[in-house]
């Protein structure tokens, strides 16, 4: 039998290019277009190559320079299977909500004698009971499923009211949800080093599938991105520091970010109780309420959302080999890194750290607002070009690992396609809410405590509504 070889390679091909078919089929990724071209070269190949191999009629360079090109056509099929499948399974395992974790702390002082959980739980326990009944209650559920004890807890009024009390000596255990350590941490500084933790229980929730595509394929559509103040697991209860929403046009090829800042001073929904407090309180209460807080603070429906921390925020700008930023004001931070004016590369630290600064803005906290968006802003910009193909596993890989998100995989596939139609470049433009900063109002999470909030300026909030409601009709 003549050309065996020649003939293994075309029958390896055409079983890679069916896989591949069914792969492009099955997802509907890439537009028509790009399936017809592609099924059109790869069909008059295999058919003009396996009429010569079948029928014998390959000899010397002709049959080597055939064998090449189905080699080609075989690494051509089997590297986009490979890598279209795997992109499509990572998109449905990030497209499952991950259960948000809450970590119950048994905290003493540093010189007390209880040393372990099994201890503690024979004393009464301090905690907000009334205020934050939901955890409290699971707490108490949980140990006697794993301690086969009943823990007894007195309520304190708030977690803050406990830090204290355990500070002044008046208290010598108390409960304490961790959503809450950072924020008592900014006003009684010496809580970490007066107090040790005993032992934790963590509450997961349940994991619930993506948000589906209500629209239209096309149709505009609205994300809300929250920045935690955490580093590591991203299911971590914490409190919102980056409020952005991007309201999204794919017919215009639209985008507009606005910043919320996270001092602005709002009726906080679900665990807030609807009580006026900082937006960034809202996420020690969960996704959930920063978004319906949102809402009802713009009037409009959000769709989506995209939860990031700051390790996220460091690797997804690392793996797309960094990104060019337009800084309108330069600065050096506190701990002496220096951003000059105009366009500056960052890497994933630096654009960490450029991130987080505020103090040595002249706008402070709306300042860094501003640059949040400038983040956002050049990350899109970078997705877009066509250096993306060469960090594409490495950016998937990321996206995977480091953001918590419940936007379907069926928008992401519409995006591409509609993208590698049109090839255009879509243009992104700001927007931010500002105010007047003030202190003396009451915070629903931190009751006692003078903080300050912004109140938000009502042309500021109609300008920007306005905006947004343009945008999504496409005007």
């Amino acid at each position: 039998m003549k050309n065996v070889f020649t003939k293994l390679i075309y029958i390896i091909s055409i079983i890679s290019f069916a896989f591949f078919t069914y792969i492009l089929l099955k997802n509907r990724l890439f537009p028509w277009n790009y399936r017809i071209a592609f099924f059109s070269v790869m069909g008059v190949l295999f058919l003009a190559a396996g009429i010569l191999i079948f029928r014998d009629k390959l000899q010397g360079k002709a049959k080597f320079a055939v064998a090449v090109l189905l080699c080609l056509a075989l690494a051509v099929n089997a590297a986009g299977g490979y890598y279209v499948k795997k992109s499509m399974d990572m998109l449905d395992k990030i497209n499952v909500k991950s259960p948000e974790t809450v970590t119950m702390s048994v905290v003493v002082p540093v010189s007390s004698r209880i040393n372990e959980m099994d201890a503690a739980l024979d004393e009464k326990i301090e905690a907000p009971v009334e205020r934050d009944g939901e955890n409290t209650d699971r707490f108490v559920a949980a140990v006697k499923e794993t301690y086969t004890k009943t823990a007894e807890l007195i309520d304190c009024g708030s977690y803050f009211e406990g830090a204290n009390r355990i500070l002044t000596g008046e208290s010598h255990i108390m409960l304490l949800n961790e959503a809450y350590r950072s924020i008592i941490e900014e006003q009684m500084p010496d809580f970490a080093k007066k107090t040790r933790v005993v032992g934790s229980i963590q509450l997961a929730g349940e994991k619930s599938p993506a948000k589906e595509k209500e629209d239209e394929p096309g149709e505009p559509f609205s994300i809300y991105l929250s920045g935690i103040d955490t580093y590591g697991d991203l299911t971590k209860v914490s409190r919102s520091d980056t409020n952005l929403i991007l309201s999204v046009n794919p017919n215009t090829k639209k985008v507009l970010i606005t910043t919320v800042p996270r001092d602005t001073y709002l009726p906080i929904a679900g665990g807030g109780n609807g009580e006026y407090d900082k937006l960034t309180h809202s996420g020690i209460y969960g996704i959930d309420s920063s978004i319906e807080t949102v809402e009802n603070f713009l009037g409009i429906k959000i769709d989506y959302y995209a939860r990031i921390n700051f390790t996220s925020l460091i690797e997804i700008v690392d793996v797309l080999g960094g990104i060019d930023v337009e800084n309108e004001e330069e600065f050096t931070t506190v701990d002496d890194q220096y951003f000059e004016q105009g366009i500056i590369h960052l890497d994933g630290k630096r654009a960490l750290r450029f991130a987080q600064e505020r103090d040595s803005l002249s706008d402070g906290d709306i300042g860094r607002g501003r640059n949040h968006e400038r983040i956002i802003k050049a990350i899109l910009q970078k997705m877009q070009s066509k250096e993306i193909l060469l960090h594409y596993e490495g950016v998937m890989d990321v996206i995977y690992r480091s953001m918590d998100t419940n936007i379907s995989k069926e928008l992401v596939i519409d995006m591409i396609n509609k993208q590698l139609k049109s090839g255009t470049s879509w243009q992104i433009d700001m927007a931010e809410i500002s105010g007047t900063g003030t202190t003396g109002l009451t915070s629903y999470a931190m009751p006692g405590y003078d903080l300050y909030v912004m109140v938000p300026d009502e042309e500021s909030v109609a300008d920007v509504k306005s905006r947004i409601n343009e945008l999504l009709r496409g005007k």
